[in-house]
Order: C-alpha cells, then sequence, then structure tokens
C-alpha cells in the first residue's frame, strides 16, 4: 500500500511522500524493536529460567562453625512447612568484599565492585551459566568468568587479570576468561572459578556464608507477593539466624528490567502513533 502511493504522487509531491516514507520506515523498526524488547523481557525471561534451571529465591546466612547442620535443618524444616515448597540445594560458600577484588584500569588498581560478590565455582543442575554464545560455561584453572553486566566497564575485557586478596591474606591472579550470563548474577553478583581454583579459594577462606537456593512449585497468582509474604514469616521464624533473601526470578524488577520495558512500551507507542 505504501509503495503505490508513493509511486502514484511521487510526481506531484516528491518532498512530502520521502517526508512521509521515512516516517513509514520508522515506524514499522520501533514497531518490530518494541514487539522483540517485549517478547524477550516478558516470554524469554520464562526460557532462560527454564534452561537454566533458575532458583525461585537464595537464602544466605553465616556457616555455623561449631554446628553447620543445626542452622540447615532448622531452614529445611521450615520450608517444608510450606506448601508449595519444593527442593532446594545447600552449599558453603565465599562472599567477599568488592574491594577485596582489584583490576587495572588505566594503569591504576580499583575494586571490582562497591558491593559483595559471591565466589562460586561452574554449576551444573541448578542456576547454570552460559557464556555469551549460548554454551554452557566452561572455566579453566587460572581462569575466571565475570558477569555480563560488567563487560563493558574500561579495564575489564577477556585477557585481563583481577586480583583477589583472600580473608588469610595470600593475593591469586586470575584471568578473564569469559563473561557469562545467568538470572541469578542479575541480584548478586558472582566469580566463577573452575573446581581446583575455587577448592584452593575455599581453604583461604575460613568465614563463608551456606547459600540455600530455593525452588517452590503451584505458586499461583502473584508470584512475587507470595514469595515476599514468605520471605516475612521466614525472617521472623528464624530471626536469629540473620538470613538475607533474594528473590532470584525477578530481572524484570531490576533497574535494567524495569527501564527495558519502559523502552519497550515507548518504541511500541511511538510507532502505532506513526503508523495513524
Amino acid at each position: 500500500m505504501y509503495f503505490r502511493m508513493l509511486k502514484r504522487d511521487l510526481t506531484d509531491k516528491i518532498g512530502l511522500n520521502i517526508t512521509l516514507f521515512i516516517f513509514m520506515i520508522l515506524a514499522s523498526v520501533f514497531t518490530v524493536i518494541s514487539v522483540q524488547l517485549l517478547y524477550t523481557s516478558l516470554v524469554g525471561s520464562e526460557k532462560t529460567y527454564e534452561i537454566c534451571n533458575t532458583s525461585d529465591v537464595i537464602l544466605i546466612a553465616d556457616t555455623s562453625i561449631s554446628n553447620k547442620e543445626g542452622p540447615r535443618d532448622r531452614v529445611e524444616a521450615w520450608l517444608e512447612s510450606v506448601s508449595e515448597y519444593d527442593r532446594m540445594y545447600v552449599s558453603e560458600e565465599m562472599i567477599y568484599p568488592g574491594t577485596m577484588v582489584e583490576y587495572e584500569n588505566g594503569g591504576q588498581k580499583e575494586p571490582l565492585s562497591a558491593c559483595e560478590l559471591r565466589l562460586t565455582a561452574v554449576h551444573t543442575q541448578h542456576n547454570i551459566p552460559y557464556n555469551l554464545e549460548d554454551e554452557p560455561l566452561v572455566v579453566s584453572n587460572g581462569c575466571v568468568a565475570l558477569p555480563q553486566n560488567m563487560m563493558n566497564r574500561p579495564g575489564i575485557e577477556v585477557g585481563n587479570t583481577i586480583r583477589i586478596t583472600t580473608q588469610m591474606g595470600k593475593i591469586f591472579e586470575f584471568t578473564i576468561s569469559a563473561f557469562y550470563k545467568e538470572p541469578m548474577a542479575y541480584v548478586y553478583d558472582g566469580l566463577v572459578f573452575s573446581d581446583a581454583d575455587y577448592a584452593v579459594l575455599l581453604q583461604e577462606s575460613p568465614i563463608r556464608k551456606d547459600v540455600y537456593e530455593v525452588y517452590f512449585k503451584g505458586i499461583e497468582g502473584d508470584y512475587i507477593g507470595r514469595l515476599q509474604d514468605l520471605a516475612s514469616k521466614f525472617i521472623v521464624a528464624l530471626e536469629d539466624l540473620r538470613m538475607e533473601m533474594w528473590v532470584t526470578k525477578g530481572r524484570f524488577l531490576t533497574n535494567d528490567g524495569i527501564m527495558g520495558l519502559v523502552v519497550a512500551l515507548a518504541l511500541s507507542l511511538v510507532g502505532i502513533f506513526m503508523l495513524i
């Protein structure tokens, strides 16, 4: 229709029709881009959760030195009282201040993050990380993989190194070998190491955290509201454990997710307005 109109009127109103043609092209582009963004935010996220086997929440608490199993048994007992509870994975991990991990930028050493960082090995059963080519992440000895949201920062690129000062005061250097994507990284930045390097770092880190990756099933209606309700009850019931609770499948609620939805809706409205 657009091309027939332009062909008929082009000789009489060249400037006007060229302008209309440009607006039509822009409207089509905006509409297509907005549909893709909306699909990625609302539908693509669900596929990502399935592929990565993403947990619903993670709970983080100090590891008890004298009685490791006691708090874990209490957490499991409380979760089993919840009708929607499915399963959980418990691991003993390291949570380091971002200032204990440094990288070099323009000859100056800078902290990798202003927030805490989760140091892990590659997960293969739950919260599975993938590289930017959508392949399961593999990390070699002497290397480290960083979350995708760090990849555009100056000084952080594949081949560069980071330095970790452990709790025991030793310094280790690792080469950045890849960037990974995984929904968990949007709520808690993590550095991923090989199994061998992770074991070494763990020995250098006597202060550890219990990380509970929890799955629920059959939550109907307000998913986020139900998890918030469970979180408040959980914190009250096990207040002495001083646990943190994070909703993992809430990427669309992060700043990036909300901004993506706003941009997608704005583009769709602009596209529709231009077509009208």
